[in-house]
């Protein structure tokens, strides 16, 4: 690498640097600091430092990037001026040109040699399971992460323990993710915003759909999703299901029972739903007030 003592950078050098990804500067000058990690790569000092597809992301730190300045400055603590000096002078990676003033210009990056064979992707499989979790639950435990949080991925099988290795696998399903809460699935890799997004609209048209098929059903949608979940718990893969079957068995027995209890007289099915409906929803309420005051306590 060329040393420099000048304080300052021009705008071709920091072009220059902005060109070098992550992965090629460490592949070049600090190989031992890359894992293989799957499909991507993470870094021997940050484990959860996650390289792939051309970016980067810390997620212990929630932070991310895609060029090594980035890393260099946010994970290593660099000045910028130092960072992008250090990286100008990485004629290995990128072969310099000198522009009017000395300065160096790199061009684009070299593409690989033609020798070496691009091997085929091997299909994605998980590792076998170890009969239980201690050595993980120990191990996580000690970084920070609480023992409920553990038994309800444990529970859920989002977590299990490699046969092989012991290591930590965490099974990215995506509801039963965002189902432990967003902090949790947040730092699990989901992103969450994105997920919530696509729910909402999805819980919207079918919503409209089911409103503009039917009539507006009051607290349908609280009273059977709700229901299911305290019935299975957690378990997402078998809430959908479940809660819209448990959804039109209710409107049934609640549009008979609008239809003979009162005969010859008939109730409208909305009022029937909603003496179901209220009572429960104030169930809910006492329940979660009474979770807030233990958390508080």
């Amino acid at each position: 690498m060329r040393a420099t003592n000048r304080r300052y950078v021009t705008e071709s050098e920091i072009r220059a640097a902005k060109q070098i990804d992550l992965l090629t500067y460490l592949q070049t000058y600090e190989p031992n600091e890359l894992v293989k990690d799957g499909s991507g790569y993470h870094t021997r000092t940050h484990d959860s430092l996650k390289i792939s597809n051309g970016m980067w992301h810390w997620f212990s730190r929630r932070i991310g990037g895609r060029t090594a300045l980035d890393y260099l400055m946010h994970v290593r603590n660099m000045d910028f001026v130092p960072a992008v000096q250090l990286l100008c002078g990485l004629g290995s990676i990128l072969p310099p040109s000198s522009d009017k003033e000395g300065n160096c210009e790199h061009r684009d990056i070299l593409p690989p040699s033609p020798g070496k064979e691009r091997k085929e992707p091997k299909a994605f499989e998980l590792p076998p399971t170890y009969p239980d979790c201690s050595r993980v639950t120990r191990y996580l435990r000690r970084r920070g992460i609480s023992s409920e949080v553990l038994r309800r991925c444990i529970d859920e099988g989002a977590l299990y323990e490699a046969n092989r290795y012991h290591n930590a696998v965490f099974v990215g399903r995506e509801l039963q993710l965002m189902a432990l809460g967003d902090n949790v699935a947040h730092s699990l890799g989901l992103r969450v915003e994105r997920f919530w997004a696509l729910f909402l609209v999805a819980a919207a048209m079918l919503a409209g759909a089911a409103v503009s098929f039917a009539g507006l059903l009051s607290f349908v949608g609280l009273v059977a999703p709700h229901m299911t979940r305290i019935l299975l718990k957690n378990d997402a893969q078998l809430q959908l299901p479940i809660a819209a079957t448990f959804g039109a068995a209710l409107c049934l027995i609640c549009d008979l029972i609008a239809r003979v209890a009162f005969a010859p007289f008939e109730l409208p099915v909305g009022i029937v739903l909603s003496i179901v409906g209220a009572p429960f929803f104030l169930y809910l309420l006492l329940i979660r007030k009474k979770r807030s005051r233990h958390d508080a306590t």
